[in-house]
């Protein structure tokens, strides 16, 4: 990799005609594009390849702003940028970035085009991350209504909105939209995909909240094996299921039960996305709470969810 000092690349931009100064900047949009990974958020192991281009993206989306160059790729490229900070659990560097690629969106393909619905989606789910349920809301309403019936992305917005509706206590509201998210998913994708296993864990939580302790059981322990079987024993999301299964097992009173699966998910997010990571932290929580009495259902927290609703595919 060849280092410039930041000296040098000032001077060196200062005695660029600005027609080619707008190339370059364009040509280092595009080529950070092609190189940048795709989907950050669910993949971990391309985190060490988004913190090393992570800086050259933001100079390079700055400059390219500059001289209102690739529009349309700097949108796409902030998004991706914001999805490895959403990740990283770096949420406020993530709003911004996605605030950015939202506006660009908007601007270049217009209010209604389905790639504003998306980038609308993008934010209102980071909004549902850092618990502002109320916020992320419109968001996710606009989206849904931007998008046509058929688009990839509608399912993964239904899932995103029923979990919304769950955190402001329309349960009725939240089952219903994830209900037809798993419909659509079970038909596109079959039985099981991982997203399917995602939806099912995210219908187990709001069944939880509505009382109904062993349907919340069942579904948590159908998308356990989903997610496990799709991608693997060590996937970060197996570990977020396995934490909404130790929470379960609590519920039931089967405290052994419920050690076993929470000691497994802590493991599995230290390893994948580090100790600091309110994932992981959260694992920790949930296993520190089973060693104090319990009068009923352990309360639902932000933390145990909401589940990312569409992952890479196997």
């Amino acid at each position: 990799m060849l280092i410039v000092h930041r000296l040098l690349q000032q001077v060196v931009r200062g005695n660029l005609d600005p027609r080619d100064a707008a190339a370059r900047a364009g040509s280092a949009v595009r080529l950070l594009g092609a190189a940048f990974p795709s989907e950050p958020y669910h993949d971990t192991t391309t985190w060490p390849a988004c913190a090393r281009l992570l800086s050259h993206v933001l100079a390079a989306t700055e400059h390219a702003e500059r001289f209102g160059v690739e529009p349309a790729e700097r949108s796409r490229l902030l998004a991706r940028a914001a999805s490895y900070l959403h990740g990283r659990a770096r949420y406020e560097e993530a709003k911004a970035l996605f605030q950015r690629a939202l506006s660009l969106a908007g601007v270049t393909f217009g209010p209604d085009h389905p790639e504003t619905g998306v980038r609308l989606n993008d934010l209102g789910f980071l909004l549902l991350r850092v618990g502002a349920p109320a916020a992320a809301r419109p968001h996710l309403a606009r989206a849904l209504a931007i998008l046509p019936d058929d688009h990839p992305m509608v399912a993964t917005i239904l899932d995103n909105l029923g979990q919304a509706l769950h955190d402001l206590g329309d349960l009725e509201g939240a089952r219903l939209q994830l209900e037809r998210a798993l419909a659509i998913k079970q038909t596109l994708l079959g039985p099981h995909h991982a997203t399917v296993g995602i939806t099912i864990a995210n219908l187990g939580n709001v069944l939880r909240d509505q009382k109904d302790l062993a349907g919340a059981r069942q579904h948590h322990e159908q998308a356990l094996e989903i997610i496990e079987t799709a991608l693997g024993p060590d996937h970060p999301y197996v570990g977020i299921t396995l934490i909404f299964m130790g929470v379960a097992c609590r519920d039931f009173g089967d405290l052994a039960g419920g050690r076993k699966h929470l000691e497994r998910a802590h493991t599995i997010l230290r390893s994948t996305l580090g100790p600091a990571h309110p994932r992981t932290r959260r694992a920790g929580q949930r296993l520190a709470e089973l060693a104090q009495p319990s009068e009923g259902p352990a309360e639902a927290s932000w933390g145990d969810g909401p589940m990312p609703a569409q992952p890479p595919l196997p």
